[in-house]
């Protein structure tokens, strides 16, 4: 098969680097569209990445306020414009659902076959989950409204193919009918093998205490109050450490979590320039997601050998046994959560059994060669008659 012309477009950044690299060293002509500076692309060609600003995106890095969801929707239709106008034509367009509306309706006209890359489940299934999670917790959530899911709809009906990183992601789009459409590709970790830069890392974690780690910007999203509660009502918690790599602010939004952050010994990390400092300083990661289409974090600790807790609702889970390779247990409750980590506490073994199991369960999926690179390259090799 020829090598093809493929444009990427991204508001932001999420796995594009990964998506680029699998495609460019497979010989493709890519560009990257986006909206997230160029150095935070590392080792791709700077020629290859074009910059579409999102103006109240950069307000709301510079203030570090949350701005209003209508403001990003105006951010979206701001950069689709400017995409659509500016972007070259293509064999392959991949488009990150939410930005590439403009754009596939501009290439599709030229033939230009459209891959809609969906990290997570069906845009109403998401906003009716995060509707009722938000009215669960009494917390302020900015819910898309008709006609901002009616664009990303539109994607949807507009693509030839849909990729989703999961089963957990798949299952929503299988009930709207789009088995015909439908793919899911597996992510992979978003950092490299082991670094030896951790042990200069020296704020993070108190050395007699059990540290616990989660990750995640979205504290609605992730369930970061089950994850509280669940520590609250541990008797022994007082020699628990809880390291929170997030912004401090989503979670203090909320009354609840801000109590409980008080109550309890809890760390916010700050930015690291290699996540893997993160991981060598806790001992179980937790990961406690309402909505998590992937969630690569979990791979990130795998690879670190560290014991991961996950909700059943984090695709990345997909293929693990519980009490093997994670312990898993039911989105949305802190009890469940409560049992699965007083499991792992009390039993150095079982902590250390499921770390190293969860690590063979992640290098034997590399060493497999059920890679992301490797699943890109058969998704664009099958278009051969297509194109």
């Amino acid at each position: 098969m020829r090598n093809k012309k493929i444009n990427i477009v991204v508001g932001g950044r999420f796995h594009a680097g990964q998506l680029y690299t699998a495609l460019n060293n497979a010989g493709h002509d890519v560009k990257i569209y986006c909206s997230s500076p160029k150095r935070f692309f590392k080792n791709i060609d700077n020629n290859d990445i074009v910059f579409i600003p999102k103006p109240f995106q950069i307000i709301q890095k510079i203030t570090k306020k949350r701005l209003p969801k209508y403001l990003h929707e105006i951010d979206k239709i701001f950069f689709g414009k400017i995409c659509s106008f500016i972007i070259r034509d293509c064999d392959i367009l991949w488009g990150f659902n939410g930005d590439s509306l403009e754009a596939a309706k501009k290439l599709v006209t030229n033939k230009t076959y459209f891959i809609l890359d969906r990290a997570c489940p069906h845009i109403d299934h998401q906003n009716d989950l995060l509707i009722k999670e938000s009215r669960k917790l009494k917390y302020s959530y900015n819910s898309f409204n008709k006609k901002s899911l009616s664009k990303y709809i539109s994607e949807y009906n507009l693509a030839d193919l849909i990729v989703v990183p999961s089963q957990y992601s798949a299952s929503s789009f299988l009930e709207e009918g789009y088995a015909n459409k439908l793919k899911i590709l597996p992510l992979d970790s978003n950092i490299s093998k082991l670094s030896t830069s951790f042990k200069n890392f020296k704020s993070i974690g108190k050395p007699h205490k059990l540290r616990i780690g989660v990750v995640g910007g979205s504290f609605l999203r992730k369930g970061l109050v089950y994850l509280l509660r669940a520590l609250r009502s541990i008797e022994d918690r007082h020699n628990i450490q809880l390291l929170i790599r997030a912004p401090k602010n989503n979670i203090l939004l909320h009354e609840e979590s801000r109590h409980l952050c008080k109550e309890l010994d809890v760390e916010f990390v700050p930015h690291l320039d290699d996540l893997n400092d993160f991981y060598q300083s806790i001992d179980i990661f937790v990961l406690p997601s309402i909505d998590e289409g992937f969630g690569m974090v979990v791979f990130e600790a795998l690879m670190n050998n560290v014991a991961v807790i996950a909700s059943d609702h984090v695709g990345s889970i997909d293929g693990m046994v519980d009490g093997e390779h994670a312990l898993i247990f039911k989105s949305g409750d802190e009890h469940a959560l409560k049992e699965k980590m007083l499991m792992i506490l009390k039993d150095n073994d079982l902590r250390d059994r499921i770390a190293e199991n969860g690590n063979i369960f992640y290098e034997s999926r590399v060493n497999n060669g059920d890679t992301f690179q490797a699943n890109i390259g058969q998704i664009i090799n099958s278009l051969s008659n297509e194109i």
